[in-house]
């Protein structure tokens, strides 16, 4: 019992920024309950759905998925991991599942960060794994209460777990291979362990374009480190590097890809909007500022976070460099195509990248401080007013934009229980194989839900319920 009471009084502060983070998510579990297929759900979905349906077989719903992925590769473009998940969506199969997939999504918002900080802690600075906790802790916090849209960043499966979950699962891959470069396995283990890499590495480089080009930049300078300091895994991450690099070319070199971006080749605009979406991403995200402000707190407590770490850090000047090259590669495929910031998710996943990179950056300098002073910074005062400053400068409705805030607003007015009731009411009438023809009287929006009707109406959404026509009234 004591040993139990010293622990939970050594990560006290953990638990309680952990406490904090649940807290403030009970309005965000409380959406997952009422959120409704949208959009491209049904466009990529139609296939596995139809076959699900007409035999009940979840191998049959598999093969409409191979078969709308192959369509998908071959005139559209080559995300080939990603559309063959897109195309199995749980709302394939219910309902309720599509709605257990956001409830999911929100969980490893919190867990994946987690396992990072762990393995990082744990394998590379041997400090305390306390305030690892609290960074993992608070990163999530900012991630899900202020991403740009919490609608195609959590509740739309299309394009959540396009952008986020794999985001999510690219902070998992980072800690396996941390694992794998600094902690001594029995054979059976780094077997697993490196079979799970390559698995994640072959889904990461079937994914969206943004991670695919910051996977390009990032995985590439990483290996010539890792090579340069002789590293004895090195050969094993080559490998993994290699498998990486050849799922990318099957995706970016999709032959739906290829007449797509033909026409958008124009590499000074292209440019422009990449350097402009950087800095409005930058310097208008709130996460931003609330990140900066955690690590400038945590600047006095540096050396108990590194003070035991051996590996050697890389000069801050080149940790800045390599950040900043793989986070402005993310924004060459929307600036290339769109000629703008691109689809909002995308948009999500950067700003979870920035605040990743700001994170490690504030620990690489903590590191590299102490390898070279040997000594903690002992001027915390400037370090708080530092983080004052931080919070002086964010946008001022920034807190109130909180998506927790907005939720629980919506549900005490009780717009989410009649969002819930219309829609229940319409996947009835869609569901049934009796009606072809649905009359639906005006649908809700909702922000953080439903913020348009267009694209619900459009994509696919007769075919998916087999119906002969849908006819919405107007207000």
């Amino acid at each position: 019992m004591k040993r139990t009471i010293n622990r939970i009084l050594e990560y006290k502060w953990a638990i309680l920024v952990y406490i904090i983070l649940i807290v403030s998510l009970i309005p965000l579990f409380k959406l997952c309950a009422v959120c409704v297929p949208n959009a491209d759900d049904f466009f990529y979905g139609y296939k596995a759905h139809k076959a699900y349906v007409d035999t009940g077989s979840l191998m049959a719903a598999i093969s409409g998925a191979l078969e709308r992925t192959a369509d998908t590769y071959f005139t559209w473009q080559g995300t080939f991991t990603s559309i063959f998940l897109m195309s199995l969506q749980p709302g394939v199969f219910s309902l309720e599942l599509y709605r257990v997939a956001a409830l999911v999504l929100i969980i490893t918002c919190v867990v994946m960060p987690a396992i990072l900080a762990i393995s990082v802690s744990k394998h590379m600075l041997r400090g305390s794994l306390n305030i690892m906790l609290c960074l993992s802790g608070v990163y999530s916090l900012l991630t899900l209460q202020f991403m740009p849209s919490i609608f195609e960043g959590i509740y739309w499966f299309n394009g959540a777990w396009f952008y986020t979950f794999t985001f999510n699962l690219f902070l998992l891959w980072i800690a396996l291979i941390i694992k794998f470069m600094y902690h001594e396995m029995k054979k059976a283990a780094k077997i697993i362990t490196f079979t799970v890499i390559i698995l994640i590495a072959v889904f990461l480089g079937g994914t969206n374009y943004p991670m695919v080009v910051m996977l390009t930049v990032l995985s590439s300078m990483f290996m010539a480190i890792i090579f340069m300091r002789k590293h004895d895994k090195r050969w094993f991450l080559f490998i993994v590097w290699v498998v990486l690099g050849i799922c990318i070319a099957i995706n970016v070199f999709a032959p739906g890809n290829m007449g797509k971006y033909r026409e958008h080749v124009n590499f000074e605009y292209t440019i422009f909007c990449m350097i402009r979406n950087f800095i409005k991403q930058f310097t208008t995200s709130p996460s931003i500022y609330l990140t900066l402000s955690t690590c400038c707190l945590l600047i006095p407590f540096s050396h108990k976070i590194v003070e035991k770490s051996t590996i050697r850090f890389v000069k801050p000047v080149v940790f800045i460099v390599i950040a900043f090259l793989a986070l402005f590669s993310m924004y060459t495929p929307a600036a290339f195509h769109y000629h703008n910031s691109g689809p909002v998710r995308s948009q999500n996943a950067r700003m979870m990248f920035m605040q990743i990179m700001i994170i490690a950056g504030f620990i690489n300098y903590f590191g590299y401080h102490k390898n070279k002073s040997k000594k903690s910074y002992a001027r915390p005062a400037l370090c708080y007013v530092v983080a004052i400053l931080c919070l002086m400068t964010m946008p001022s409705q920034s807190i109130m934009d909180a998506w927790s805030i907005k939720a629980e607003y919506s549900i005490l007015g009780l717009k989410v229980q009649k969002f819930d009731t219309r829609y229940k009411e319409f996947f009835a009438l869609a569901e049934d194989p009796n009606v072809k023809v649905v009359r639906v009287d005006p649908l809700p929006t909702h922000e953080m839900l439903m913020p348009s009707l267009d694209r619900f109406k459009d994509f696919g959404i007769i075919g998916y319920y087999d119906k002969e026509d849908m006819i919405y009234y107007k207000k």
